[in-house]
């Protein structure tokens, strides 16, 4: 057997990775700034959770000190010496027994006690909840406003300091909605209603994804919650309301009068238009979305016209096929969809 002086280098070398792994991933940490983090609440419901999730840790965190602590007293302390003769041999303690076996159990009711709270908290909905429906596809939200009887795609707009209620289901498969700094994980279930509910604290845009695995372009199914001011928020719905934007250049005439006469009526509505697919997104107020392709890329000109010309190339695995257009129309239809403000 080695002596007692090999002992402890040998068992220092694992010891001491635990800081290093523990910087390693504050390091990493500190380097998604920009990415939603839980850690980050920006409404109570989030506050909640993440308050649950200090308690936890901090109540782990001295039951994991203390059984890697008496692990070692007794390595070091009782490890086979050489020459030493074998060390008596004694019976279980009842009273440790009871108290070892005790003591996790009520470390185990604090926990779901706090819990039970939490979970409480954030599925309270007050009656003057404001409410919007978020449907889930692959891969890209449906989001209605029921109380404004219009529909939208990929960015929620809430007033700040209001309760929104979202309710929640899926179309084809489960997904899952998340928005770190607002909410927790809820999943979103074929014929079956979830909810989630939270109060922006602060005006601010917030990134959200689906986190359940739901096909090939799970990773690419991102929305955008933008926390507004009231009054930013009453022009935001009073716009969605109206009919789409007539186009006013040559070349947005053109395109509308090509996407009228193409297959994009059929998976896309467009209220004002003969477009009432409902396959896809509803495209009415596209233009003054901030991205496209659920989150995907920025709303550009260049960038709309490069998802028409081979939605595959840009999204793999998405439900809109390649028309092969010629690029004239796909410059006209890309200029269509950025006129409709």
């Amino acid at each position: 057997m080695p002596s007692g002086k090999t002992v402890w280098p040998r068992l220092a070398r694992p010891i001491m990775l635990v800081p290093a792994l523990a910087l390693l991933a504050l390091a990493a940490l500190a380097g998604c700034q920009g990415s939603p983090l839980a850690l980050n609440p920006q409404s109570p419901q989030a506050g909640s959770i993440s308050t649950l999730a200090w308690t936890l840790f901090f109540i782990a965190l001295p039951v994991f000190l203390l059984v890697e602590a008496l692990l070692l007293f007794t390595v070091l302390r009782f490890r086979n010496r050489r020459g030493a003769e074998e060390p008596p041999q004694i019976e279980g303690n009842r009273r440790v027994e009871i108290l070892w076996t005790a003591a996790p159990g009520v470390v185990l009711l604090i926990v779901l006690w706090v819990t039970f709270q939490t979970m409480a908290f954030v599925l309270e909905s007050p009656p003057e909840s404001m409410q919007v429906q978020v449907i889930g596809h692959r891969y890209w939200w449906e989001v209605k406003y029921p109380s404004g009887n219009f529909t939208t795609a990929n960015e929620i707009h809430v007033p700040v300091g209001q309760t929104v209620r979202v309710d929640l289901t899926s179309i084809d498969v489960i997904h899952s909605f998340w928005v770190p700094e607002l909410s927790g994980k809820v999943d979103m279930i074929p014929g079956h209603q979830n909810h989630a509910v939270f109060r922006a604290l602060n005006v601010g845009t917030y990134r959200g994804q689906c986190a359940e695995y739901c096909g090939v372009d799970h990773a690419y199914m991102g929305f955008l919650v933008f926390a507004d001011s009231p009054t930013t928020f009453a022009a935001w719905v009073q716009n969605e309301q109206q009919p789409a934007a007539q186009p006013t250049t040559a070349a947005a005439r053109q395109g509308q009068e090509l996407f009228a006469s193409s297959a994009c009526i059929g998976c896309h509505t467009v209220v004002g238009t003969p477009a009432r697919g409902v396959i896809g997104p509803d495209l009415t107020h596209v233009g003054s979305r901030t991205t496209i392709g659920a989150n995907l890329l920025p709303n550009t000109p260049a960038n709309v016209a490069r998802w028409i010309a081979d939605p595959q190339q840009v999204k793999p695995g998405n439900a809109m096929p390649n028309l092969h257009l010629r690029s004239d129309v796909v410059d006209k239809l890309a200029a269509y969809l950025e006129s409709l403000k």
